[in-house]
């Protein structure tokens, strides 16, 4: 009796291997939150490098390497608007809709930054204020995106109006003309002016995050999109931090540029699976829908259709560990066998 009641040796083993299997789980969640949390900040670290320990009189003008860069940076800008533009015609999700139309806005607004680099030198401010107004205009559409993440669906037809999408594209084309009129006046001429612009955009991308976090908006593609938000956001500050030319206004370029092909990534992705940034699944939870699925399986195929009892296959197994544990604990063990006739009429079992 007493070896019936006692737990084998045996049973505190696998215990331990399954505390020991949740910590190592637990450490490795903590470690890979890490990992993000660190990455996400590199661009603060090495903007306070650049800003604390490198001389800012140091410049490096280069108007050609800098038309190229802008240039690639808005062909970049026109592809991924145009997926994200397609998985939302896709999906129909309102938060695909007011991402497609910050990528749009970006690229429309932030062309001219690199058109009129050569008036840097005679109009410096015509040169400079596209980048920021397109900044703030970008992560103002992502934190709308963020804010209507989980709506119910456009309808199909709205998703497909050319007059919509025209209607916002002159739109970013007036804004440009604006912008370059008002880039004419002294009031434009104003350090506090591009500093409050970068301050604001770097707001926004914060904000953005905040929602995510208290909405718990987490998956893969978002976590991305959110590395990629404090990326945006980190590149205001460093804007607002450095000059014209200098090394950390183009460190800005470069913070902001890992930002955007970070998030073209993400949305590249999305149009390649689901074309859809709400049903996007972590591996965690894909291993979940993988187990319960493999249970359904082992239940299915364990178990005999007609009596819903365990079949011949179940039977050998459980045989074979119960004969096992009464070798190990060296006690007796019995099977009891019955054979029904006229078992599969059926009537007097229902």
């Amino acid at each position: 009796m007493a070896n019936s009641i006692k737990t084998p040796a045996w049973d505190f083993s696998i215990s331990n291997e399954k505390e020991t299997g949740r910590f190592l789980f637990w450490l490795a969640r903590c470690y890979a939150l890490s990992l993000l949390i660190v990455c996400s900040l590199l661009p603060f670290f090495g903007t306070a490098y650049l800003y604390l320990f490198q001389d800012q009189a140091l410049f490096f003008k280069d108007f050609h390497f800098h038309e190229l860069a802008i240039a690639s940076a808005i062909m970049a800008g026109g592809f991924v608007t145009f997926v994200t533009w397609k998985s939302y015609q896709s999906s129909g999700e309102p938060l695909l809709r007011w991402i497609t139309l910050g990528l749009l806005g970006f690229t429309l607004v932030y062309a001219p930054h690199g058109f009129f680099t050569r008036f840097a030198d005679s109009n410096l401010w015509l040169f400079l204020l596209y980048g920021p107004v397109s900044r703030v205009f970008m992560a103002g559409c992502f934190l709308l995106a963020m804010l209507r993440h989980g709506k119910p669906v456009d309808p199909v037809k709205s998703r497909v109006r050319i007059n919509y999408w025209a209607g916002w594209v002159a739109g970013f084309l007036l804004l440009d003309l604006l912008i370059f009129v008002f880039s004419q006046y002294p009031l434009a001429k104003n350090l506090t002016l591009r500093i409050s612009l970068e301050g604001v955009g770097a707001g926004l991308g914060i904000s953005t995050i905040m929602v995510m976090v208290k909405r718990k908006i987490r998956s893969p593609l978002m976590t991305i999109f959110a590395i990629s938000i404090g990326f945006f956001a980190q590149s205001s500050m460093a804007f607002t931090l450095g000059s014209p030319w200098n090394h950390l206004w183009w460190f800005a370029h470069a913070i902001f540029a890992s930002g955007f092909l970070l998030l073209s990534y993400g949305v590249v992705q999305a149009f390649r699976t689901t074309q859809s940034f709400v049903t996007v699944y972590s591996q965690t939870e894909l291993m979940d829908q993988l187990r319960k699925a493999n249970q359904t399986l082992e239940r299915l195929a364990s178990i005999d259709p007609l009596t819903g009892v365990n079949n011949r296959r179940e039977f050998m197994v459980k045989t074979r560990i119960e004969l096992s544990r009464a070798r190990r604990s060296k006690t007796k063990i019995s099977i009891l066998s019955l054979d029904l006739d006229h078992f599969k009429e059926g009537s007097s079992w229902k």
